[in-house]
């Protein structure tokens, strides 16, 4: 059997050949998102504000492209990498997406009103158990 290697960029699943073998989606979640390479890797050093205004920026594109396909999945494989990259990183910024953003000021000063992309999203502060 060969060594997982294939992974799912949404549920981050990792597959062997074998697994995925006459399948056209993720084992897993049915994803049918081009997957990565764990064998392809590299190590990028950017400030802590960098990594933020490309997560952000990959967020918002993410929700364009759903707003233009009801099918596509490409804010969950967004929020995805972001929680590896946290994983990876603990110290990382928590608020890695303008929704993050409203979300730390909704529980700071109670509810926000978002008006974005001619929508309207109330973000109320999360309840603490």
């Amino acid at each position: 059997m060969s060594e997982p290697y294939i992974l799912c960029l949404r549920c981050r699943g990792v597959f062997t050949d074998e697994q995925i073998k006459g399948r056209s989606s993720c084992p897993t979640c049915g994803s049918k998102g081009v997957p990565g390479n764990t064998r392809e890797k590299a190590t990028l050093t950017l400030t802590h504000h960098e990594w933020r205004i490309l997560f952000i920026w990959a967020d918002n594109w993410a929700g364009q492209c759903e707003r233009q396909d009801e099918n596509s999945n490409a804010c969950a494989v967004i929020e995805a990498i972001a929680r590896e990259a946290r994983r990876q990183a603990p110290d990382f910024p928590a608020c890695l997406s303008l929704l993050d953003e409203v979300q730390d000021v909704a529980n700071k000063f109670g509810k926000v009103t978002m008006h974005q992309h001619g929508e309207t999203i109330d973000v109320e502060p999360e309840k603490k158990h």
